[in-house]
């Protein structure tokens, strides 16, 4: 094309000339292609110091500033723009001369190129520019989105946290940086864009441009603190034909029904449930059920068993259980097709006068029957008998009791009624304990007390249901891979961003201004408890109270009745201070009932506190008193702290 046709027809094959003229045409075709070359050596590029970090935009539409063509776009490096090219007789070629702006990168290959002398620029320096235009992320870093705390700076030293970061408007646009900000949190949604294997092979330029955007919402190596959304909003507006532009308004909800069904499309949805992350993640289920109110029989039922909750069967129960059920058609069962949901509960301290009966029992009554099928798992590590909600079950509810026998671990419960019983009980409990819950086929096992029960722990290490959960019995993390959530109040925890790193689970919060519990009545009519029927103590007063556990009738009560083995040593100093500042005190605590040796330990600690704080006091008001003494003064308050101390240190 160098040369007029009637010359050109006059080199032969041979022609040196013509040989380098192809090579010359050639090349300049090769350059202006994506895919990588065989090119010269790798050189030192002497103009990496030219390169201009702030005036780097990579957000805008990646189209030439000349021919405003979107194919093989190079950056300029020192300047900013883009340019298509980088062979003889292209625009950044020419860019280059002109301007003597020599490093460019290309858009799509991340390769970056010095100008006009047409080789490669390969240093590590240039790797943060290479991230700004294109943020990958592991899956590693993937997992750890959720949880990072730790802010990242842009090129100007503004500090931004990556995921909360601010998004231009383009003038009447805001109505999608809304919609774009919400989706980038929906874990499964964002997990799945950050990683452009995920679409590769979509030939929807909407998915790329959003995918794009997620990545830079998210990258912690941006050379701003804020992105834009411009080309995926003229993706958005070549895609809706114009429905949604730049400078008209529109509805968020509108535009975002339309973004879903684009990209649920883009990456190769069908009507299929499930047939893309955008169905997995958004497309919800009706579950339609109808109540049922409780005839008089089942209400009789009901009573009966609970009355005959100290000397009942476990077979016995479920008989009665399953009687009811058929009288009365699966009373309160799943309807409209959907089976309810299969909630086991496993607790090692559903028991009598336990906390964790006080926090869950209500709560389990109150579980509605026509959406979960409940498993009561009550593992007898302690020997208490069970709380009344074990029992006395709803109706509806299945139970197993998992105790360790004498010469020999087994089980007891529902799963013991089964064929082989005698020869599975000389397995031991942990083993016949996991199969036993295994065959309930759980959709949901929740554990109320994983960290307090030792028997808890160790199941919780295998994966026995589906979705495995851990909540606020005992408020600690499991630490175990096989535990899901965590299921805990907003009122209770710090921000959760804050307080997702002190679980190792996905934290779920319960709503700040609901309350997470349900408590019973505590007293009925005449004078029993409404929960246990047992009747309670008549009200003495004070002077019984004294009398039956020997106390002086004089002094001022400071009481704190919490279990022993709970009060740290740095307890023994706030005693002490009480003791030494009223000498009319009495500090009543709880006994110590699980060891002789706790209790002397106890004792101990408090004796040595009490008598160096009394020590302190009566010392400093000695002192007090000699200084007034020695200045001819009355007795003053400082007499009465000495004294005061002396009879503290004598209490």
């Amino acid at each position: 094309f160098l040369l007029p046709p009637k010359n050109r027809a006059k080199m032969d094959e041979s022609d040196p000339k013509r040989a380098r003229l192809e090579r010359v045409v050639s090349s300049s075709a090769a350059d202006d292609e994506l895919q990588p070359r065989a090119s010269k050596a790798v050189m030192k590029c002497p103009y990496l110091d030219t390169i201009n970090r702030q005036l780097i935009d990579f957000d805008f539409e990646k189209v030439c500033s000349v021919s405003l063509t979107n194919l093989n776009v190079y950056a300029c490096l020192v300047c900013g723009k883009f340019f298509q090219g980088r062979g003889q007789h292209t625009h950044a070629y020419t860019h280059s001369v002109q301007c003597g702006h020599h490093v460019f990168i290309n858009l799509g290959s991340c390769r970056l190129y010095c100008l006009p002398d047409l080789y490669e620029v390969v240093d590590s320096s240039n790797d943060d520019i290479v991230r700004a235009l294109n943020p990958t992320f592991t899956p590693a870093e993937t997992m750890q989105l959720n949880f990072n705390t730790t802010l990242a700076r842009d090129i100007f030293g503004v500090s931004y946290l990556p995921g909360f970061i601010g998004m231009n408007n383009l003038k009447q646009t805001d109505y999608v940086n809304v919609i774009v900000h919400a989706l980038a949190h929906v874990t499964p949604l964002r997990d799945f864009f950050l990683r452009p294997e995920n679409y590769e092979g979509s030939k929807s330029a909407l998915v790329h441009k959003f995918g794009e955007l997620m990545r830079k919402i998210w990258s912690k190596h941006n050379y701003k603190s804020c992105v834009s959304p411009h080309e995926l909003i003229q993706e958005v507006t070549v895609a809706s034909k114009r429905k949604f532009v730049i400078g008209k308004q529109a509805e968020g909800v509108e535009f975002l029904s339309w973004l879903l069904n684009g990209l649920h499309q883009g990456v190769g949805g069908t009507r299929k449930a499930g047939s893309s992350v955008i169905h997995q993640a958004f497309q919800g289920r009706v579950l339609v059920t109808t109540r049922q109110r409780k005839t008089a029989a089942v209400k009789r039922k009901e009573e009966e068993l609970r009355q005959a909750a100290g000397d009942f069967t476990q077979a016995e129960a479920d008989a009665e259980a399953e009687a009811v059920e058929a009288a009365e058609g699966e009373s309160g069962g799943a309807q409209g097709g959907l089976e309810r949901v299969r909630l086991g509960i496993a607790s090692g301290f559903l028991s009598p006068h336990s906390s964790v009966t006080d926090d869950f029992e209500g709560v389990i009554r109150h579980l509605p029957r026509s959406i979960f099928k409940v498993y009561l798992i009550y593992l007898s590590e302690t020997g208490a008998p069970p709380a009344l909600v074990v029992a006395s079950p709803h109706p509806e509810d299945k139970v197993l009791i998992v105790r360790s026998r004498g010469g020999g671990d087994g089980v007891t419960g529902e799963a013991q009624q089964e064929e082989g019983r005698s020869k599975r009980e000389k397995r031991g409990w942990l083993v016949q304990a996991r199969e036993d819950i295994a065959a309930f086929r759980l959709d949901v096992l929740l554990y109320l007390d994983v960290t307090m029960s030792s028997w808890a722990h160790r199941l919780a290490m295998s994966k026995l249901a589906r979705v495995q959960a851990v909540s606020h019995g005992h408020p600690l993390t499991s630490g175990m891979p096989t535990v899901d959530y965590y299921v805990s109040w907003q009122a209770a925890e710090l921000p959760i961003e804050v307080a997702q790193t002190h679980y190792t689970e996905k934290l779920l919060l319960l709503p700040g201004d609901k309350m997470h519990q349900y408590y019973e009545r505590g007293r009925a009519e005449g004078g029993v408890s409404a929960n246990t029927g047992a009747p309670f103590r008549d009200p003495r007063g004070r002077d019984a109270f004294q009398t039956e556990h020997g106390i002086p009738s004089d002094g001022n009560w400071y009481v704190c009745l919490q279990k022993p083995f709970k009060l740290q040593p740095s307890f023994d100093s706030m005693v002490a201070g009480i003791l030494a500042s009223d000498s009319r005190a009495l500090v009543l605590l709880h006994d110590v009932t699980d060891s002789a040796e706790n209790r002397r330990t106890l004792r101990s600690r408090l004796k040595r506190a009490i008598e160096k704080a009394a020590i302190e006091k009566a010392a400093l008001g000695k002192a007090a008193l000699g200084k007034a003494r020695q200045g001819a003064q009355p007795e003053t308050a400082a007499e009465t702290a000495a004294e005061t101390g002396d009879r503290a240190a004598a209490r």
